[in-house]
């Protein structure tokens, strides 16, 4: 079945992969047979993580880095290049919600803050990786991580829901400039799922429910799978994409209050 993905070869960047989504994209990816640079801001979690990969039987190095500056994106591409001996796909899965709040009483700090870790860190990783594969001259796939705040209104999340609307456009754009190098770009855009974070909120996690088609939240290992889709060689002719993984919650266009 793993040789369905076409990853035996490959080389992978999970910016973010140290804990949730991102540590169920690096397992999944290393068990279709990619090697995987684990990058994170917490180092013990990204060694955490290279370290549980390994023991699986596969190869994997871990890498600590704040890549909301570019200074360090560029390191740990180099990094990354370095220990795996290239690299083939960069998944790109750092993001917080922050406080919820009205626009109008929005602290300058905290919209700086949502654009700084929604957005910039995959503009500075991406800049990084291209222009890795373009003195390679090899071809190769990025995948976003985006929210259905940046598709849908999201009242109280305006800082959140812009930097991942334009995390969306990035990903437009970049699928246009990057087609003729043969590099993909593509978009998951999660809906609500288990994580640590929602756990928390379980009055939300069942509100959740009442609206989403399937009658569940999702789970981060579902996420995962479709990172590795549009990672994979069974995405090769698609870019410049969207991917909902929302159990079906934007048919209804449900978005407020959650």
């Amino acid at each position: 079945m793993n040789a369905l993905f076409a990853l035996e070869g490959k080389r992978a960047l999970v910016a973010g992969g140290g804990l949730g989504i991102g540590r169920a994209s690096a397992r999944l990816l290393a068990q279709c047979g990619a090697a995987v640079a684990v990058a994170d801001l917490d180092g013990a979690r990204a060694n955490e993580t290279a370290a549980e990969l390994r023991a699986a039987g596969g190869i994997a190095t871990g890498i600590a880095a704040d890549l909301r500056e570019a200074a360090q994106a560029e390191r740990v591409v180099a990094e990354a290049v370095q220990g795996l001996g290239g690299l083939d796909i960069l998944v790109n899965i750092i993001g917080q919600t922050g406080e919820r709040g009205a626009l109008a009483d929005m602290p300058p700090e905290r919209l700086e803050n949502a654009l700084s870790v929604n957005l910039r860190h995959h503009v500075y990783t991406c800049a990084a990786f291209i222009r890795h594969l373009r003195a390679a001259k090899s071809g190769g796939a990025i995948v976003m991580t985006g929210s259905l705040a940046g598709v849908l209104g999201a009242p109280g999340l305006a800082s959140y829901g812009a930097s991942k609307a334009a995390l969306i456009s990035l990903t437009r754009t970049l699928a246009v400039e990057c087609g003729p190098l043969g590099i993909r770009v593509n978009c998951v855009v999660p809906g609500m799922i288990n994580t640590d974070r929602s756990r928390k909120r379980p009055e939300v996690v069942e509100k959740a429910r009442a609206v989403i088609p399937l009658g569940r939240v999702g789970e981060q290992e579902e996420v995962a799978k479709a990172i590795l889709f549009l990672a994979s060689d069974l995405a090769s002719y698609v870019s410049g994409q969207i991917l909902v993984t929302d159990g079906g919650q934007t048919v209804l266009g449900a978005f407020d209050n959650l």
